[in-house]
């Protein structure tokens, strides 16, 4: 299976180090911040995407959004457009419902 890691900070870590523990799995790794994706590669031996465009060239069967909340309705969109299953911590958005 291949998985891509969006969100290269302590939970995204977390992420990958659990990933690189399974058999027959192929990582990558994202972050808008270059020194974390850089950090993430070089640590876990997995290749880094630079951009959107590099993830949905790599096709992952799912995804894991490790991003701030602000960033986690743009990544779950992206996961349904293209068929991938994924998996986001909670709070999916940051902004309270209007009372």
């Amino acid at each position: 299976m291949k998985y891509a890691v969006i969100g290269s900070g302590s939970m995204g870590n977390r992420r990958v180090s659990h990933l690189k523990e399974l058999s027959n799995t192929e990582v990558l790794c994202y972050d808008i911040r270059i020194d974390r994706r850089e950090f993430v590669s070089k640590k876990y031996s997995i290749n880094s995407a630079s951009g959107v465009k590099d993830i949905i060239n790599f096709g992952p069967d799912a995804i894991f959004i490790c991003t701030p909340p602000a960033s986690h309705l743009d990544y779950i969109n992206l996961a349904i457009k293209h068929n991938w299953h994924f998996m986001v911590e909670q709070p999916i958005f940051h902004k309270p419902l209007p009372a």
